[in-house]
């Protein structure tokens, strides 16, 4: 299928379409008492923002949602005046961690579709790092002696890397996972994805002791289940 004249569309909008600049800012409290904070763009911002332009240069970007086999995806396609459209992605919708599950439905919802959206057009809307920051930083370090500090740093790096046969060990839980229970293992990769901010497979992410506890602490809860 041709894709001339969305191409040539989606080049306008670009160039007109303004900057995301309004932040807000998420303040979550962690159970060390310390949390963190990060800005992103909130959703209906984003709408109100883009919509006008995409409608001026015949684009519209729609969601739906579709169930294959008991698991749920959102599918979100770029759409021209045309006919034409982009290739849909498709994204699994997690269960989510908020102990109200409309609670924890409509945010995993929210999420995807905020994210998608900005992919899908190539749009940057400031600092988001939710999954980086989500342990508490260590206080900044000025290197006043480096010998000593440097070998500090090592240790804490050290003992927070996972080994090649704790690795290994992880992997075999996950193929495991996979085999017996295929929408668990979909809902832990996205949950893994979701909470390190990572992009690609859950399998090439997992290097420090905080993704053997993340994914251990599913796995447990899982069979609990």
């Amino acid at each position: 299928m041709s894709t001339k004249e969305i191409t040539t569309a989606l080049c306008k909008f670009m160039t007109e379409v303004p900057s995301l600049s309004t932040m807000t800012t998420a303040k979550i409290e962690t159970r060390n008492g310390k949390g963190f904070q990060f800005d992103f763009a909130e959703l209906g911002y984003i709408c109100s923002v883009i919509n006008p332009v995409l409608a001026k240069n015949g684009l519209h970007i729609m969601h739906i949602n579709r169930v294959v086999e008991g698991v749920e995806y959102l599918v979100s396609t770029v759409y021209h005046e045309s006919g034409e459209c982009l290739p849909s992605s498709e994204k699994v919708i997690p269960t989510g961690l908020n102990a109200n599950p409309l609670y924890s439905y409509g945010s995993a919802m929210t999420y995807f579709r905020r994210y998608v959206t900005l992919s899908m057009l190539n749009l940057w809307h400031g600092q988001d790092d939710a999954g980086i920051e989500y342990e508490p930083k260590e206080e900044p370090n000025n290197f006043s002696n480096p010998i000593v500090d440097m070998a500090t740093y090592a240790k804490k790096t050290i003992k927070t890397a996972l080994s090649d046969y704790d690795k290994k060990q992880m992997l075999l839980q996950l193929v495991k996972l996979r085999q017996s229970d295929i929408k668990k293992f979909i809902e832990l990769e996205e949950k893994f994805i979701m909470h390190f901010q990572i992009s690609g497979k859950m399998s090439d992410a997992i290097q420090e002791t905080k993704h053997q506890d993340f994914i251990e602490n599913f796995i447990v809860k899982a069979v609990k289940v």
